[in-house]
């Protein structure tokens, strides 16, 4: 059985889980249990390493590694090793071509006492820089980013002295970088322009490709009847949506039904996204690339393209959406009765703000808007946050009440303040609610 493991992932060419191994392997239910001890021992011995997120591969050479690189702004690095252990310390003569955030072989030659082990870049697998932001300079670009060295450009775009450039990168060292000039975004201090430059430096996609938005076109857009009665009908809900006062999206409404005997049943709706996005399509795929929607401070990269992220998918009042709900029967104290996970549709009665939610709670009645109307309901959702969060600090959990900028700009973009954005009750209720939920569905 060792031989076999062995043999297959010197020849594997990727690192494989457990049971993915098991299987190409042909380990029967009933050999399964040698296979895995066998499979501990190796590691043990230090001639099979385990990676993290739990895959297996081969350790051919002693003492090289895999990781990635993370470079300082003094020219030295740390390599993360997929491995589980410490990071290697490379010094700036040992970093060879290698760039900060590439994929990188690591051979590790020594230890100081108390100190990470140390060793020498002597591959890239895999680069990850295709393009920097700096300021042109007399036909070179000094990036943005200290930790990438300076980009000596030639052909491409025009540039003049000083102007804040995309730079695409051709070649080069961890000394300096070859590149042309593929955008001139403007001077530096010019209003926007620092937001542009995350954009581009970055590489985030600000434009959907034409078959997503073909494939995006072709979504219904009422629920379908088929779809309404499959599905439990929660429409006659209080759903409300709380969110900041300049939220973009609105995919996630709380609900509070009074039950009798001091028992409530709570509904989290979260709207359904996996209905609309087919596994495989044009619509997933780009999601994949995209990885995450990103909240720049004057606007939203969806990761989905517009007819979901700001309307089917987006739980708009007075609008039927489909939605995964989980419903939980639960007492004044906080004490879970039991709960119910369910494929809904869901009418939200009102879009309210962190303050004006706050507003109804405190009795302000001018300052809490359409929040005014729900007021008993979010009295008694508060006091059932309060309570949950009671029953966690129990549990010995930890509130993490860090300070979160919020920046005020003018029309053009420019920052007229920058304050500590104040954590009302009302952002603890639907912390309070959306941690329950996660809570049940895990």
């Amino acid at each position: 059985m060792r031989k076999s493991i062995l043999e297959y992932l010197s020849k594997a060419t990727r690192p494989l889980r457990k049971r993915e191994l098991a299987r190409k392997l042909g380990v029967s239910h009933e050999e399964y249990p040698a296979f895995r001890r066998a499979l501990k021992e190796l590691v043990k011995e230090g001639k099979v390493a385990r990676l993290r997120g739990g895959k297996y591969r081969s350790i051919e050479e002693a003492n090289r590694f895999v990781g990635r690189l993370s470079v300082h702004p003094d020219g030295y690095g740390f390599v993360s090793l997929e491995l589980e252990g410490p990071d290697v310390f490379v010094r700036l003569e040992d970093m060879g071509p290698a760039l900060h955030g590439d994929k990188v072989v690591v051979q590790v030659y020594g230890r100081r006492r108390g100190a990470k082990p140390e060793g020498k870049v002597i591959q890239v697998t895999e680069r990850t820089l295709r393009q920097v932001v700096g300021v042109y300079r007399s036909g070179m670009v000094l990036p943005d980013d200290p930790r990438f060295p300076v980009v000596y450009v030639s052909g491409g775009e025009e540039a003049r002295e000083g102007q804040k450039v995309a730079v695409r990168i051709e070649g080069g060292t961890s000394r300096a970088l070859d590149g042309r000039v593929v955008e001139v975004l403007g001077y530096p201090g010019e209003p926007g322009l620092d937001v542009v430059s995350i954009v581009r430096e970055f590489e985030l996609p600000t434009e959907f490709p034409p078959q997503v938005l073909q494939e995006a076109e072709t979504l219904p857009d009422e629920v379908p009847p088929e779809e309404l009665s499959r599905r439990e009908d929660l429409r006659a809900l209080p759903a409300l949506t709380i969110d900041p006062k300049d939220a973009k999206d609105f995919d996630d409404a709380v609900s509070l039904e009074v039950l009798g005997d001091g028992r409530y049943r709570l509904g989290v709706h979260i709207a359904d996204v996996g209905h609309y996005v087919r596994e495989g399509g044009e619509i997933d795929r780009e999601a994949y690339c995209r990885g995450t929607s990103v909240y720049l401070v004057d606007r939203a990269i969806p990761m989905l393209p517009p007819e979901l992220s700001s309307d089917l998918c987006t739980l708009h009042p007075g609008k039927d959406r489909l939605s995964m709900s989980v419903l939980v029967d639960i007492t004044e104290e906080g004490e879970v009765l039991g709960y119910r996970i369910v494929e809904g549709v869901v009418r939200s009665k009102a879009r309210l703000t962190y303050p004006q939610a706050q507003a109804a709670v405190d009795g302000r009645k001018t300052e809490a808007g359409p929040a005014w109307e729900f007021r008993e309901m979010l009295m008694r959702m508060d006091s059932l946050s309060k309570a949950l969060v009671r029953r966690r600090h129990e549990r010995g959990a930890i509130d993490f009440d860090l300070p979160e900028p919020e920046v005020t700009l003018d029309e053009e973009g420019t920052p007229l303040e920058i304050r500590r954005r104040e954590r009302l009750d009302s952002h603890k209720l639907i912390e309070s609610f959306m941690l329950l939920a996660n809570e049940i569905v895990a």
